[in-house]
């Protein structure tokens, strides 16, 4: 979902995909890969504790929307003077910024989002390839 936000970003902006931007999306999407781990984990140790997993998720959710929003207000906002640029060097600068602005806009709806379903789902359909999902340990 971060990804998309960067597409989109650099679709409306007009900026050509390079080096900067790849860069840009290798960075969205390692912060968006650790904001939902840390939420799983959280939701799993939820689990072992006896919760269901509904309750599991929402819980995990809510725990870490706030470090995950203060984490993407500081990035957009670091980056916004070098979005904004259009100076000399601001052509390797900006398609950086738009995509890790636009990736962290999208990115915080997901973990209240997609991920409680995410870890929901295994645990009322029984599927088994994502037993590890839902396992007491």
């Amino acid at each position: 979902m971060a990804a998309s936000g960067g597409v989109v970003a650099l679709f409306l902006s007009g900026t050509d995909f390079s080096i900067s931007a790849a860069m840009g999306f290798i960075s969205i999407l390692g912060v968006s890969i650790q904001d939902a781990l840390l939420v799983v984990t959280s939701a799993q140790q939820l689990r072992k504790q006896g919760q269901s997993a509904e309750s599991a998720a929402r819980r995990a959710a809510q725990r870490w929307l706030r470090p995950v929003l203060m984490a993407s207000t500081v990035a957009m906002l670091g980056l916004l003077p070098a979005a904004l640029s259009r100076g000399i060097g601001s052509e390797t600068q900006k398609p950086l910024a738009i995509v890790v602005i636009a990736g962290h806009w999208r990115w915080p709806s997901c973990p209240v989002c997609c991920n409680r379903r995410c870890f929901h789902w295994p645990s009322e359909s029984g599927h088994n390839s994502a037993r590890w999902l839902t396992a007491r340990k």
